[in-house]
């Protein structure tokens, strides 16, 4: 019986590098037969290219980095295909993807959409970072939010980025640094608010996420410290609450070490908070045309520098707030 199997895998074996070496040979064929055209195009300039391949090719050498290639563009693609870009309107009454599409063809887009997210689904297990990052604001809606995860508190959408996310908080800023929307366990967590805060009702309202290198959660931070996102946005922010939604608008941002000075939630008067986004102002990478006094309100977005050894700050200020 032993001798039966070891004949099997090695019939197989020899039957599975035969097939190989026959397709590998056909691809050598094609690659000859090509650089024999631009060859005669451009007057026999590549004659020694074409020796090294007659005298050192071989055919199965070629045929699977060709296999390589393809395996590794198709799984880069699946795990690092960027989502969407979070384009707000100049009046902040609704939310767009940056997507050049005409009518006929919107329906297609978003039947591929939706597959894409199943594909996501089974093969990266983060599904719900593409699923929220299409939707539109005016689609958002808290009961079924909750009805998934009784934590939504809030949805967060940030021009020229990705960020387009339900806002989830604890009774610590532990739980979701490793946990999805689902409260499946996840390294790539959720984007959540402080637990500290009284939802969008104090002076310094904290969020926090992931700085994900496929630009989900607050991996695409980054493009608000770049020039592009400062000469072309429009700085808002918008955070829905059941049926409000909060206007922001960007004042400051900029790389910190890992401290939590900027973390104060609470302050004892609109002296101290003035005090401290004087501070904040001061910082920013960027200087924008917005004042801030000690009676405002403000946001802050914070994450991991891309080293993982400091944190990308940014920070915006209240300024309006309308029924959706």
């Amino acid at each position: 019986m032993k001798n039966f199997f070891s004949y099997l895998f090695e019939t197989t074996m020899n039957g599975f590098l035969f097939l190989i070496n026959t397709i590998s040979k056909g691809f050598y064929s094609i690659s000859i037969f090509i650089m024999k055209i631009f060859n005669k195009i451009f007057r026999n300039k590549f004659d020694h290219v074409i020796d090294n391949l007659y005298k050192k090719g071989k055919p199965e050498t070629l045929f699977l980095i060709i296999i390589y290639l393809f395996a590794f563009t198709t799984i880069f693609g699946i795990v690092y295909s960027p989502q969407e870009t979070v384009k707000l309107d100049e009046d902040t009454t609704s939310i767009e993807k940056e997507e050049k599409v005409d009518d006929k063809t919107d329906k297609k887009q978003k039947t591929d959409r939706i597959k894409k997210e199943d594909k996501y689904d089974k093969v990266l297990g983060n599904y719900s970072f593409y699923k929220f990052g299409s939707t539109k604001l005016s689609d958002v809606n808290f009961n079924e939010l909750r009805n998934i995860n009784s934590n939504t508190v809030a949805w967060i959408a940030v021009d020229g980025t990705n960020i387009n996310y339900p806002v989830v908080k604890s009774s610590d800023n532990d739980y979701y640094l490793s946990h999805s929307f689902n409260k499946s366990y996840n390294k790539n967590g959720w984007v959540f608010m402080d637990y500290r805060n009284n939802v969008l009702q104090d002076k310094n309202t904290i969020f926090y996420g992931h700085n994900l290198l496929n630009g989900t959660s607050f991996g695409t931070i980054a493009r608000i410290f770049s020039n592009n996102w400062y000469k072309n946005s429009n700085h808002k922010i918008i955070i829905l609450k059941d049926n409000e939604k909060y206007i922001y608008e960007v004042f400051s941002n900029y790389y910190s070490a890992p401290v939590v000075d900027y973390l104060q939630v609470s302050f004892s008067d609109d002296s101290e908070f003035d005090t401290f986004v004087k501070k904040l102002k001061k910082k920013s990478k960027h200087k924008y045309n917005v004042s801030v006094s000690g009676s405002d309100k403000i946001i802050t977005l914070s994450t991991c520098t891309d080293d993982n050894k400091g944190r990308k700050v940014v920070h915006a200020k209240l300024i309006g707030v309308t029924n959706r």
